[in-house]
């Protein structure tokens, strides 16, 4: 059988001797540690996404919170305008004209306007959640302190015992629960204080 020469002997046994390339549980240390800064990276990165998110939530629900304030100061703004206008005024005068008048009784060009008032109140109420306050020609005893409630005609007494009787003479306005135009009232009679209409109840 033939055999290998020396020389090719001496090769093969160093080869079987030969170490790998570098250093295997080195290289595994460096991949540990790459992944490790991977997975760290990875969750700074989810934890930014999730704070991100959350700031643009925030700063969209301020920037709701802000069209909202605007549109509402531009609402109570047109209300106003109306109000200086007198159309608020002029609406509920001619409802009040036409419900005086029996239906029919007008011309045809008047008659299709009748429900225009009521239709036009009602928008108001919808869309700027306006409404009427006080009722024009209603008949009110107030006190004096009360009358800071009211746009008054006439000078106010400095005593606030005193009892008067008055007119609303002009339709105020509410938005919600917050006044934005208060009713009108004149003076209707003499005024007398409280004491006095005490003493003439006693006296009935």
């Amino acid at each position: 059988m033939p055999t290998q020469p020396k020389k090719m002997k001496n090769l093969a046994s160093r080869a079987k001797k030969a170490k790998p390339h570098g250093n295997p549980k080195g290289a595994q240390k460096k991949d540990s540690a790459r992944m490790r800064q991977a997975d760290a990276a990875l969750t700074r990165y989810e934890k930014a996404c999730r704070v991100a998110a959350a700031r643009g939530e925030a700063l969209a629900a301020i920037a709701h919170r802000i069209g909202d304030v605007a549109v509402e100061k531009q609402a109570v703004h047109i209300i106003r305008e109306m109000g200086k206008l007198q159309l608020l005024r002029d609406i509920v005068e001619l409802r009040d004209a036409f419900a005086e008048c029996a239906p029919g009784s007008l011309t045809p060009r008047l008659e299709a306007l009748r429900l225009l008032p009521d239709a036009f109140l009602q928008w108001l109420e919808v869309h700027f959640r306006l409404t009427p306050l006080g009722e024009v020609g209603r008949m009110l005893e107030l006190p004096a302190s009360r009358l800071k409630n009211y746009t008054c005609t006439f000078d106010v007494p400095k005593d606030n015992a005193c009892l008067l009787r008055v007119r609303v003479s002009a339709t105020g306005w509410k938005r919600g629960d917050a006044v934005l135009v208060r009713p009108c009232v004149s003076l209707a009679e003499q005024t007398e204080t409280v004491s006095a209409v005490a003493r003439r109840g006693r006296d009935v």
